[in-house]
């Protein structure tokens, strides 16, 4: 039905099924293909620069080493798709679904992922360099050394997440920055903090002892003050001291507990060289004790 000496350069495809099929290294820059079904196609090394795949279905397609530069995936499906090697730098990819899909080494640098879905991904060695990754879903995703440095992580969530040998340089200040654009009610901003903190608290918990210093700036003395660093990019005092216990207080909490398990990682790591040691459990039993769900 589509042979191979069809083009699909600005072609509408719109509600067209091709699933199944296979469709690798074909040119598909410019169409249109929202809404079109393409689960279990073979995409690899396929060219899909400013494509749009609004609400497509590419469920379990294989999109291997395929280019999406700039490519509209808004509400596509692509659970338990392969996408190893896969360029979607600087994609639009708010609300879509990438569950269990396999994106090792993909490059999603100044990607647009507000509020996806990467639930059990796989993002080993991926580079998400300033990707906006707000409110996005990485719960039990893998992101073993990945490149997240300066990446806009306000409220995602990363429980369970594996995050051993990230890289998060310029994550708070990429953030911060965020949060001081947002042109809302004091309330707002607050909750936004919270739910911050609640990202960073996560980072600690899954990087080793080494990594937390350069993320949180600790000098050399071990002192690092979240207020202060707050205050230095500009988040005001009023707004800082709002709510003093729903905020202030679980910060210090946060920022001591941390210390503390630093202080003990040091400790053991003359015997533990052979290997870059994690810090141990946090003395809060759980994050929903020290961050409750609103």
């Amino acid at each position: 039905m589509y042979p191979n000496s069809v083009d699909y350069r600005n072609a509408n495809l719109k509600n067209k099924d091709l699933s199944g099929m296979d469709l690798s290294s074909k040119d598909f820059t410019g169409a249109t293909l929202s809404k079109a079904n393409l689960s279990g196609t073979f995409l690899l090394g396929s060219h899909l620069e400013s494509v749009y795949l609004g609400s497509a279905n590419l469920v379990r397609a294989n999109l291997c080493q395929a280019n999406l530069y700039q490519a509209n995936l808004e509400n596509a499906d692509l659970s338990n798709a392969e996408l190893i090697n896969t360029t979607l730098t600087r994609a639009f990819l708010e609300y879509a679904n990438f569950s269990e899909a396999n994106l090792t080494k993909a490059v999603l640098r100044k990607s647009f992922a507000y509020k996806v879905n990467f639930t059990g991904a796989n993002l080993e060695g991926a580079d998400l360099e300033r990707s906006k990754l707000e409110e996005a879903n990485l719960a039990g995703a893998i992101l073993i050394g990945a490149n997240l440095e300066g990446a806009i992580l306000t409220g995602a969530n990363l429980e369970g997440a594996r995050l051993e040998n990230a890289n998060f340089k310029g994550v708070i200040e990429e953030t911060l920055e965020n949060i001081k654009k947002i042109d809302d009610k004091h309330i707002r901003e607050i909750e936004i903090l919270d739910r911050t903190l609640k990202c960073f608290r996560y980072i600690l918990e899954n990087s080793t002892p080494e990594q937390n210093k350069k993320f949180l700036d600790i000098d050399e003395n071990g002192k690092s003050n979240v207020l202060e660093l707050l205050k230095s990019k500009g988040i005001s005092e009023e707004i800082i001291s709002v709510n003093k216990k729903n905020f202030i207080k679980k910060s210090e909490q946060l920022f001591s507990a941390y210390l503390t398990n630093l202080q003990m990682s040091e400790q053991i790591a003359p015997n533990q060289s052979s290997a870059p040691s994690r810090s141990p459990a946090s003395p809060i039993s759980s994050p929903t004790q020290l961050f409750p769900e609103r």
